[in-house]
């Protein structure tokens, strides 16, 4: 049973918001560079995918990871071997979109929470 199922109502919300605000303290942005061998069906089953990778049947290297806490504190990482520009961009792209999106979902929590 998930943490707030048997909630209901008011207390529900207000469960899920919580959960909402701790899931919304840090934003964290990996990016991977490398090869995975096999073939993709339908849907992209990423965890599926990713075993795969670390199983055998592909190589990846993290090549850069963000993770800004919500105090502002960020922590970079960057392999030795310097990613070229393409994945820079893409892995900014990301880390900007998170940004943008957690902004978004604390308007809407703060615009709910400011209605009387």
């Amino acid at each position: 049973m998930a943490k707030n199922e048997s909630l209901t109502g008011i207390e529900g919300a207000v469960a899920s918001i919580k959960n909402a605000i701790v899931d919304l303290s840090s934003l964290e942005v990996i990016t991977f560079r490398g090869n995975i061998t096999g073939i993709v069906k339908d849907d992209l089953e990423w965890d599926k995918l990713m075993t795969k990778a670390t199983a055998g049947s592909g190589q990846l290297k993290v090549a850069l990871a963000t993770v800004i806490d919500f105090d502002s504190d960020v922590r970079t990482f960057i392999a030795d071997e310097a990613p070229p520009q393409w994945i820079l961009d893409a892995h900014n792209a990301a880390v900007k979109s998170g940004i943008d999106s957690r902004r978004a979902v604390l308007d809407l929590i703060g615009g709910f929470l400011g209605k009387k």
